[in-house]
């Protein structure tokens, strides 16, 4: 799984070197490698946020992360602003102006073009 990772500390993505995902499928910190402790995943919620990539890019390039803002060009419903989102089982659009909700496929039809124009925590 990939991830992009912000600090509430710092007010920015860091690089995630110093994280790793443990057998339980806990994300942890590095430095705390040699402990299983409730402490590092407490100590990790209250300071960083993870965001996932959806395994595509936009039509620029640029990889996509859960709590990104794109601009899509939908068939039907025109030029919108969404918000990247995992609900339940998978990643969706859902539309800033309406709350339309788009599933993220690989092979989108109805979507002409997709570029990540923000991120939810900046």
């Amino acid at each position: 799984m990939k991830l992009r990772i912000y600090s509430k500390q710092l007010n920015k993505f860091i690089d995630n070197d110093n994280f790793y995902i443990r057998a339980d499928g806990v994300c942890a910190l590095q430095m705390w490698a040699d402990r299983n402790s409730n402490l590092d995943e407490k100590y990790i919620k209250e300071n960083f946020i993870f965001q996932r990539f959806v395994g595509i890019n936009d039509s620029t390039g640029k990889e996509i992360y859960e709590g990104d803002i794109v601009s899509i060009f939908h068939n039907a419903e025109g030029m919108l602003q969404c918000k990247v989102m995992y609900i339940n089982t998978g990643f969706f659009l859902v539309s800033m102006s309406n709350n339309a909700v788009f599933p993220i496929v690989f092979d989108w039809q109805d979507v002409k073009e997709v570029k990540v124009v923000g991120n939810v925590l900046n």
